[in-house]
């Protein structure tokens, strides 16, 4: 007879205004098995296999049309924390989605937990997750001594036989190979079923009694814990209205790229935890509220969840049909047709004389170019053995975007990058065969489109034909690119989702804030608005995307431990054969320029309450940044003709000497991004000491810069955190380190400490491929004359020999006048009242409204008044009225 079963555990519901999306979190705990056996080890990788299934399958259903789920993942790993094993099950959709989300995971996991994984499944996740194994012994070397005491400390705290890297990969290959479906599906059946069966637990119990031999110890799997973390509101549609993705310290305060959704899923763990300890941020106050303007009141109770849970649960699901993977994605017949045609060649590199280049003596690295105008730069390391990093970068990015809310106007680069992205595909393929050969072949690839480029970023294992692997799906995707109306919609959507997001984060509104003071309606460093998102369309966002991803726009970089013939052979066949394009492609059109704004005091500086359950404050203070190359200087560089950094003269030399010596550094093109990484480095030290450390004002704050490469201009900002009732003195105390750099001068330790805290990062990271991606990026671009290979050579000696004297030099080409920076304090909690006015605008006169219309706050607090005053007065004694004292 069958046990009784135990009913399902009752849903936790919490609620806030400021949550954006659904989501539902199941939870089983089960005891730890430790690692002691090989049977042990058997188990251990017959869940990877099953976790990897699921995530694949429910990719699948993600691609299709109007998916009706943001994200649903599993995880089943042991805690030592919480002393057991814990399967949790995460579903996360749009609020009004919620019904059709629970009914894909619930599906998918039943299909799963009912049928198994098909032998062609077991064999294609067996091989890829051994060939994972065996990159990962091969770096053991290289991973740094923490990270294997973190393994070590965690493996014994669990009761895990610890072995080493090479060691328990031959332990995985020995037990691997006798794994049988039918062994991973009676886990699945047992490991899956607290979700697959949660509200039919008596159904679970019955199947269980009915053949017990078919499922792996310890049995059945119940749900021990449910919670649903819902929004407050909603849209009329069923949408969010608010919510966000705070900003982490020395984030970008414009653009955020993409939507990322595992960060709004990080975001709902908190909001519940406030919710169990403050009951006023739990369902009762959420329920008191008054819905904002244009939104509705999301009622949905534990009640309804459990039902929709149980009842996807009792559907009766089939096996899904095999999938036939590609062994190559471009035949060997159409390659041969294609080099027949186009016949590719390697072609002179500009300024190296040759078309074969030898190795640069001082950095290694290795530059060629083909027929076609793709520029190739590659450098072998032992950073990552059998492994490689490749980037493709596409200049132009949002820089090239049309400034107007029109189908290829504003944003549709950036949405039409992430189109591409969600279509998954290239050429003929379907997605599940493009994807499948990617996991065979252990390619991961990364699409994104920032400010000046539009980036593609591939790690892949070298062996097993992996280089010529990723040049063929590089081919086609340039050849070939998947547009997707189904695809195009989903990346709307969540950029849609993320732009109504952004009134109700604090971080988030105050950054946009202060970058419509300094740029006004131009969108250009910003996530594009609703509006302009909806008036993207697939042929706009196309025509944008595909004027920048020609041959003659493209560089490759390649790091890695890698056969540079077969790297050359695989880039010559398969880049080399992609279409040159035609004449019009030969004048790319320009960047947009942009300038920051001089609006009114009142403009500038601003203040602004979030209503929220928290009490939390930030502030942003930003203004005009040097550029980081090309700064106009009399006999500046030119490129290819770069002169290294000389050592400084003996003791004793002339004026003269001294002047010319220096002279010489300062017309290297290094010279404005070294000084102002070591710019910042004192400036940030200053600021933890003085606003953190000494005043007690802060707990995190940062000074950042945002520069590029081919746009001629930048901006620095800080950004500050506290308490509402400190804030604006943080905010305060942030811009007087900025200001008295000159009153108290930059000494030659606090140099000497920046200088070894760079040079020592840099010598770390160059055991990084991706860093290495970074320092070879625009070597060979147009657009960035002056980066040469020598600037590679010359990077650590620009660092040891500069002087406080150039530090100086570039701090003079800031402005932190009032009338010259920009700022912005945002303060989050029940009522406002916190901070009144900006404390740069309390010695101004009161103002109801100004020339536009813009409401202004009085001054009502008389001591706040004069102590603003106060502080005011002081820092223009401090400064001066014409900006930093002059030395």
């Amino acid at each position: 007879a069958a046990a009784p079963a135990k009913p399902p555990p009752q849903i936790s519901v919490f609620r806030h205004r400021l949550l954006q999306l659904f989501q539902l979190s199941l939870f089983c705990k089960l005891p730890i098995q430790p690692l002691t056996t090989m049977q042990d080890l058997r188990r251990a990788f017959m869940v990877r296999i099953l976790l990897s299934v699921l995530q694949f399958r429910v990719n699948a259903r993600y691609v299709e049309a109007d998916p009706p789920f943001v994200s649903i993942e599993l995880d089943h790993s042991d805690s030592g924390r919480e002393g057991c094993a814990v399967s949790t099950l995460t579903i996360t959709s749009e609020p009004g989605d919620w019904r059709g989300a629970v009914g894909v995971a619930v599906a998918e996991l039943r299909r799963l937990q009912r049928h198994g994984v098909s032998p062609s499944e077991l064999a294609r996740y067996r091989t890829a997750l051994l060939r994972d194994s065996e990159q990962l012994a091969e770096a053991a070397h290289s991973t740094p001594s923490a990270e294997h005491l973190d393994f070590v400390m965690e493996s014994l705290a669990l009761g895990h036989t610890v072995l080493g890297p090479r060691e328990a990969h031959e332990a995985l290959v020995a037990t691997a190979e006798g794994i049988s479906a039918e062994e991973v599906g009676a886990l699945a059946r047992s490991l899956l079923s607290f979700a697959s069966h949660f509200g039919n637990e008596a159904q679970l119990m019955e199947e269980y009694a009915a053949d017990p031999e078919a499922w792996a110890a310890p049995g059945p799997s119940v749900a021990t814990a449910a919670v649903a973390c819902l929004p407050a509101f909603t849209d009329a549609s069923g949408h969010s209205s608010g919510g966000g993705v705070p900003l982490a310290r020395g984030a970008s305060l414009a653009t955020t790229q993409h939507v990322d959704p595992a960060a709004l899923r990080a975001t709902a763990p908190a909001a519940a935890l406030d919710a169990a300890l403050d009951p006023s941020a739990a369902d009762g106050d959420a329920d008191d509220e008054e819905p904002p303007e244009g939104a509705v009141r999301f009622r949905l109770s534990g009640e309804e969840i459990a039902a929709a849970l149980a009842e996807a649960g009792g559907a009766d699901v089939a096996p899904l049909p095999e999938v036939d993977v590609p062994e190559h994605l471009v035949p060997e017949d159409v390659l041969a047709a294609l080099l027949e045609e186009r016949r590719p060649a390697w072609v002179e590199v500009p300024g190296a004389g040759s078309a074969r280049p030898a190795p640069h003596p001082a950095s290694g690295v290795v530059q060629r170019r083909l027929s076609n105008g793709v520029a190739l730069n590659y450098r072998v390391t032992p950073n990552e053995p059998r492994a490689a990093a490749l980037r493709v970068t596409a200049a132009g990015g949002r820089a090239r975007e049309r400034a107007a809310v029109a189908p290829d106007g504003t944003g549709a680069v950036t949405v039409g990058v992430r189109a591409l992205s969600e279509s998954g595909t290239v050429g003929g393929w379907a997605r599940e065969q493009v994807e499948l050969f990617c996991i065979s072949k252990l390619i991961n690839c990364v699409l994104e489109a920032d400010e000046e480029h539009v980036a593609m970023d591939f790690h892949l294992a070298v062996s097993g034909g992996g280089i010529a692997a990723t040049f063929q799906l590089l081919h086609l995707f340039l050849e070939a690119p998947a547009w997707e109306g189904a695809a195009a919609e989903r990346a709307k959507q969540m950029y849609a989702s993320h732009a109504r997001a952004l009134p109700k984060s604090l971080e988030r509104a105050t950054a946009d804030r202060i970058m419509t003071a300094m740029m006004g309606v131009d969108r250009q460093f910003r996530d594009p608005t609703q509006e302009e998102i909806a008036a993207l369309s697939l042929e706009g966002m196309r025509a944008a995307v595909s004027a920048q991803l020609r041959a003659g726009n493209l560089e490759v970089c390649v790091v890695g431990d890698f056969d540079p013939a077969e790297l050359e052979d695989a880039a010559l066949k398969y880049l080399g054969t992609v279409a040159p394009g035609d004449a019009r492609d030969a004048t790319p059109a320009p960047d947009r320029a942009f300038a920051l704004l001089a609006p009114p005091m009142r403009r500038r500086h601003s203040v602004w309450h979030l209503r929220d359950s928290d009490e939390r404050a930030c502030a942003f203070i930003a203004g005009a940044a040097p550029p980081r190359w090309a700064i106009a200087q009399e006999g500046a560089a030119s490129a290819g003709t770069v002169a290294p950094p000389a050592p400084p003269p003996a003791r004793g030399s002339s004026p003269a000497v001294w002047a010319e010596h220096n002279a010489v550094r300062r017309r290297h093109p290094l010279y404005p991004s070294v000084t102002l990484a070591l710019l910042t480095e004192v400036v940030n030290s200053r600021l933890f000491t003085t606003v953190r450390d000494t005043l007690g004002l802060t707990y995190d704050v940062s000074f950042e810069l945002a520069g590029f490469d081919r746009l001629p201009a930048g901006w620095f900002h800080v950004a500050v955190t506290s308490t509402p009732g400190k804030i604006g003195e943080a905010a305060m105390a942030s811009l007087r380190v900025l200001r008295t750099l000159r009153t108290q001068p930059i000494s030659g330790r606090e140099l000497q400490r920046a200088q070894r805290t760079l040079a020592a990062r840099h010598e770390t990271d160059l055991k990084d491929n991706g860093y290495w991606l970074g320092l070879m990026a625009n070597l060979q671009a147009p657009g960035v004359p002056l980066k040469t290979l020598d600037c590679l050579r010359d990077l650590r000696a620009m660092y040891d020999t500069a002087t406080v004297d150039d530090l100086y030099d570039m701090h003079q080409k800031f402005n932190f006048d009032d009338d010259a920076i920009f700022s912005c304090i945002g303060v989050s909690g029940r009522e406002a009242g916190a901070v009144k006015d900006h404390p740069l605008l309390a010695a101004l006169p009161a103002q109801r409204e100004d020339g536009a219309g813009e409401a202004v706050v009085d001054v009502k607090d008389a001591d706040a008044f004069f102590s603003a005053v106060k502080v005011f007065m002081q820092q223009m004694g401090s400064a001066g009225p014409g900006g930093p004292p002059k030395p």
